[in-house]
């Protein structure tokens, strides 16, 4: 796969060599645009033109040119993408309203195929029961109405609370059907469906009453009303007949599920005068008590399935006891009740003809999900303690019968609840890198783009997080995958040391962004080398002899120290006419000149303290020489002969101390000159300096 990238950010052109179903590592020096590559395919990829255009370079903003504007080809037409950097750590890990570690858990580590096919079996094999409600839209209507009828009463333990809706409404009778004598003109209003609506309208008018002697609903003379209104004020509350309307809905509702007495006796307390007594409390109490009985009922046939039936040791056992027994629903006992029940009844009776089915199917999904989390608590937990973390995970059911992956601090402990403030930055991106692996799994992605996910880690952590995310099973080997990176080491580990252990021998390459070119270079195993074996090579291979100086300083440093051959190129380095030994403030003495001089001509064969120090003291010849250099690495390492360390620029001068003194180098490296390591800006701040000098 050759993808090209054009006009994103500081890339003008340049092409992207993708091996599939390999690990490819493209090495790249921060800059070169390694994050606009990524974003630039995840785009594309995802048709989100909005977002690649957000990528114009700076100078081609608001100019039309097609030519100028962002593109990227060579995608197959069938791509499916998954990025990891920090717009999916936002968006999908971490997330404190969940208090999970990854969004979609359930459905990431728990809902796999095996699981959505034990499930679809056990949804057939119960479909006879649940179907019932499907085909009879009204008893999702009687469920409700039970679900009020019950919630009236109030929640005490006599069954009936005073201050439930239920003794609120009908605690002075029915004012409704029983409307008080002389009040008979507003009969219309009182027993329509909105009288609390009036009766909120009748009660803020009567405030403005003492306005005047107009009424304040007709503007007639008040005084022939005023007691009537008076009198309606007295006598109704909105809030109570509202409570009454809604118990006289819920028993007309529920008529016809009632056995004739127990309608008769409902009507009966619905329509009294006066206020409930202690007797039809208890009737109603027992009325409330069988509806509950039918409600649970109902409400566990309709739930019925893997997650009501997976606690269940016998299912044979359990399925007998769905079915409902009338005999002991007196007040429920009416023909319609007794119609509905019985075609429920007649579905649970084929359910336990096929019980040993279910009972199978209930299993298997069981032992489906406990060996699926056994698996995954395992994966997750084994890397966290390969990669020295404390902390373990755990994927536990929720009340609603998901499954969330949670955070534990050390075995046994209690979960961790906002994640993100306990966890340290490279803790966070160890998890979210985990993390994104699965995902990118879940959503089956077969094109993955890492962007410079692991520079943060230590070495063992490195190659734990490779070994997780390359190596072992169930991981993203043999994915086809992008892994863009500043940090050698996993060009070191994919490349040099363990080839092997990956699904395929991964591929790498060398980025350089050449003045907004990307030009790519392979990196095979030949070309990482030792510090030795790079200094060895360009000393023999380099055309002048101060660029050959420099790199037999840096080998005698690594194999033997400190040595007076290495004080010698020092002082030459330094332009010191007469050699000193630093550490001891001294001269070098004549027979360590002439030892420390034998010993660099086994390498330089030429060397001549005296000619070289004139050369390095001629600055004219030294930009020449600067020049001259073919790679960036020698051009930096002249320009420190050139200038004294006070008079470096400071952005070079960081740059030369921190990146390439020794200590700071790897084992293994590109060699410099092949590969261009050194920063273009770096160069070009160099040549500035240089040029500033003049001729």
């Amino acid at each position: 796969m050759d993808i090209r990238v054009a006009n994103c950010n500081n890339i003008t052109s340049g092409n992207i060599s993708i091996t599939e179903g390999r690990l490819n590592v493209k090495y790249a020096i921060n800059g070169t645009g390694k994050s606009t590559i990524a974003k630039a395919i995840e785009s594309s990829a995802n048709h989100d033109e909005e977002t690649l255009r957000g990528l114009t370079p700076y100078a081609f903003i608001g100019d039309n040119n097609p030519d100028h504007q962002p593109s990227v080809t060579g995608l197959p037409a069938d791509i499916n993408i998954a990025v990891f950097d920090e717009r999916y750590v936002d968006q999908y890990v971490f997330l404190e309203a969940e208090d999970e570690l990854l969004k979609n858990s359930f459905d990431i580590f728990v809902k796999t195929e095996n699981y959505v096919q034990h499930l679809a079996e056990i949804n057939r094999l119960v479909a006879s029961v649940r179907t019932i409600f499907d085909d009879n839209p009204d008893l999702d209507g009687l469920i409700t109405d039970m679900g009020e009828f019950i919630s009236v009463f109030g929640n005490s333990r006599t069954g009936i609370a005073n201050n439930g809706a239920l003794v609120k409404g009908m605690s002075g009778g029915n004012l409704i059907r029983n409307i008080p004598q002389g009040l008979e003109d507003y009969s219309a209003f009182l027993t329509d469906a909105q009288n609390s609506k009036w009766l909120k309208w009748q009660a803020t008018g009567y405030e403005f009453m003492a306005l005047g002697d107009k009424c304040p609903f007709c503007a007639d003379a008040l005084a022939p009303h005023r007691e009537k209104i008076e009198r309606i004020k007295t006598e109704y509350d909105a809030k109570t007949i509202e409570h009454l309307s809604k118990i006289l809905g819920l028993f007309e509702r529920l008529g016809h599920y009632f056995d004739d007495e127990t309608n008769e006796a409902v009507r009966d307390i619905t329509t009294s005068v006066q206020g409930l007594s202690p007797e039809q409390k208890t009737y109603l109490v027992g009325i409330k008590e069988q509806v509950e009985t039918l409600n649970s009922k109902f409400q566990e046939l309709k739930r019925l399935g893997f997650d009501s039936l997976k606690d269940i040791d016998r299912v044979a056992d359990a399925i007998p006891r769905y079915k409902i027994d009338m005999h002991f629903l007196t007040h429920l006992n009416s023909q319609y009740t007794l119609d509905k029940v019985a075609i429920i009844n007649e579905s649970v009776d084929r359910l336990i003809a096929e019980v040993g089915r279910l009972q199978g199917a209930v299993n298997q999904q069981k032992r489906e999900i406990e060996s699926t989390v056994r698996k995954y608590n395992k994966q997750i937990n084994d890397f966290l303690r390969n990669a020295g973390y404390s902390y373990t995970v755990s994927i536990e059911e929720t009340q609603d019968h998901s499954y969330k992956l949670k955070l534990k601090c050390g075995e046994g402990a209690t979960f961790v609840s906002g994640v993100k403030s306990h966890l340290s930055f490279g803790e966070r991106n160890a998890f979210a890198l985990v993390l994104f692996m699965y995902h990118a799994l879940y959503k089956r992605a077969n094109f993955i783009i890492l962007d410079d996910p692991i520079s943060s880690f230590d070495k063992n952590k490195k190659f734990a997080i490779m070994d997780m995310l390359f190596i072992r099973g169930g991981s993203l080997r043999g994915k086809t995958t992008l892994l863009l990176t500043h940090d050698f080491e996993p060009v070191i580990d994919a490349i040099y040391n363990h080839p092997n252990f990956f699904e395929g021998v991964p591929q790498a390459a060398f980025l350089e962004n050449n003045t907004g070119d990307i030009v790519e270079r392979p990196i095979v195993k030949e070309d990482i080398l030792s510090s030795v074996q790079v200094a060895d090579t360009n000393i023999q291979n380099v055309q002048y002899a101060v660029c050959k100086l420099i790199y037999l300083r840096r080998r005698t440093e690594i194999v033997e120290g400190k040595t007076n051959a290495w004080h010698l190129l020092s002082n030459l380095f330094h332009r010191r006419q007469v050699p000193m030994i630093g550490s001891d403030e001294r001269q070098m003495t004549p027979e360590e000149i002439v030892d420390s001089c034998a010993y660099i001509q086994r390498y330089v064969d030429d060397f001549d303290y005296n000619v070289l120090y004139n050369t390095v003291c001629n600055q004219a010849e030294m930009r020449d020489l600067y020049r001259r250099a073919e790679s960036n690495y020698e051009k930096l390492q002249i320009y420190r002969l050139i200038f004294d360390p006070t008079d470096e620029n400071h952005v070079i001068r960081k740059f030369l101390n921190e990146t390439y003194h020794i200590e700071n180098d790897y084992l293994f490296q590109l060699n410099p000159i092949e590969f261009n390591t050194v920063p273009n800006f770096i160069i070009q701040e160099c040549n500035r300096a240089i040029e500033a000098l003049g001729d």
